[in-house]
């Protein structure tokens, strides 16, 4: 494994993926907002088990992925995958009706939650692949 230092483009990196978990919180927020406003507390719980269901699927695959591209490919290409993703789904979402904006936002929730399972396990591997051994503890901590 190539080890690479802390630079500016590594604490730029830090800084956008900060902000973009930060925004991904807020979207979760919304969408559980929404989803009890319109459809009811039940289809809360139906949105959790979607959202849950790629980390149980693909858990075993994002490891192999990590050690195959390394961990800064993955958390980079995960993010831009979600981000066209959620593009297409703006696109989309407006000119349906209520009854499929459900099923756009269950299949929204569990896409972007396929490049999750793979997101998070590389962004908690990555301080490995950014420092060198004796300062990863302090990163992580």
């Amino acid at each position: 494994m190539v080890k690479t230092y802390l630079n500016s483009s590594n604490w730029i990196l830090l800084f956008g993926q900060t902000l973009a978990q930060l925004s991904d919180r807020m979207l979760s927020i919304g969408l559980i907002w929404v989803i009890s406003r319109n459809f009811g507390a039940a289809m809360v719980t139906w949105y959790l088990v979607v959202g849950g269901l790629p980390h149980l699927i693909f858990f075993a695959w994002s490891a192999k992925l990590i050690q195959f591209f390394g961990a800064l490919k993955i958390v980079i290409g995960a993010d831009w995958i979600r981000a066209l993703i959620y593009f297409l789904a703006s696109l989309l979402l407006g000119g349906l009706d209520q009854q499929n904006q459900l099923y756009q936002v269950m299949a929204l929730i569990f896409a972007s939650n396929v490049m999750a399972s793979f997101f998070n396990p590389a962004i908690f591997s990555l301080p490995i692949e950014l420092e060198t051994g004796e300062r990863v503890q302090k990163l992580t901590a």
